[in-house]
């Protein structure tokens, strides 16, 4: 193993830690966004061949250490009260599906999955989030609530099990609308793709998706007039950014041993 060997273990340290301090950053600007599911780093080793001893044991040569993946932690956030009907938190396993519309307000493009249910009516009655993605039932339609320039109900409410409920506006007892909110399930979440916007996509890994009713089966009840928030902790993440400089620190000390032992060897030859 040389000199320039070890400039280029410290800068693999360098890219590693760099790398890391940018999803811990991540983590920490997301804390106030909802239902944002926070990223840990997991490390690896590098080696190549074996290094060249004596000794009739082998070692592997390290060349260093790289991220060998990011894991997000889909552990629940602490849950936010709203004064909003229709922002909703699931207690438990499940997300939300959704989907952009066309022109026309047709399903169109992909389905996303999401923990957000941070959900209003739009100028068509149809309930969708923040981002006018449509919300789904359980068979996968868009859901209208009400006609909003000729409403037929007033104070709207969701249950427990994603079924909304509306009182006619000219009295009486409250009146199932027939739309049930959906809720889907992946065997393996961890490897969900994050798309931005606090939506999910499904990869390969994830595994297929499992639809059904909120509070049934393996899926969590939703609680009404709340949103779940981000499940960072910012102590946590703190003291990773005072880890991950450190290290980066150390490995710079290694860059300029070796830049040093490099202008050393060029002297030794003038």
């Amino acid at each position: 193993m040389g000199i320039s060997q070890t400039m280029q273990i410290g800068a693999s340290g360098l890219n590693a830690f760099s790398e890391a301090t940018s999803v811990t950053s991540d983590n920490i600007a997301n804390a106030g966004s909802t239902a944002y599911k926070a990223n840990q780093v997991r490390f690896a080793d590098m080696v190549a061949g074996y290094l060249s001893t004596m000794s009739p044991d082998l070692e592997s040569a390290g060349v260093g250490t790289a991220i060998e993946g990011i894991h997000t932690d889909f552990s629940q956030g602490n849950f936010v009260s709203t004064s909003n009907w229709s922002s909703l938190a699931i207690d438990g396993k499940g997300f939300f599906k959704v989907q952009s519309l066309d022109s026309d307000g047709n399903p169109a493009g992909p389905m996303y999955y999401t923990r957000d249910g941070n959900f209003h009516m739009d100028s068509q009655g149809r309930l969708v989030n923040d981002v006018g993605y449509a919300v789904l039932d359980t068979g996968g339609s868009v859901i209208t609530v009400d006609d909003p320039s000729e409403p037929e109900y007033t104070d709207y409410k969701i249950d427990k099990s994603g079924r909304i409920w509306g009182t006619p506006v000219d009295g009486g007892d409250p009146e199932e609308l027939g739309a049930q909110i959906g809720v889907s399930a992946f065997a393996n979440e961890g490897a969900l793709v994050r798309e931005g916007y606090n939506l999910y996509s499904p990869s390969a890994e994830s595994g297929e998706v499992v639809d059904g009713i909120a509070g049934e089966e393996q899926f969590g009840a939703l609680k009404a007039f709340n949103i779940e928030g981000s499940n960072v902790d910012i102590a946590r993440e703190m003291i990773n950014l005072i880890v991950y400089q450190a290290n980066y620190t150390a490995n710079s000390k290694s860059v300029s041993s070796g830049n040093q032992m490099l202008d050393t060897t060029f002297n030794m030859v003038r």
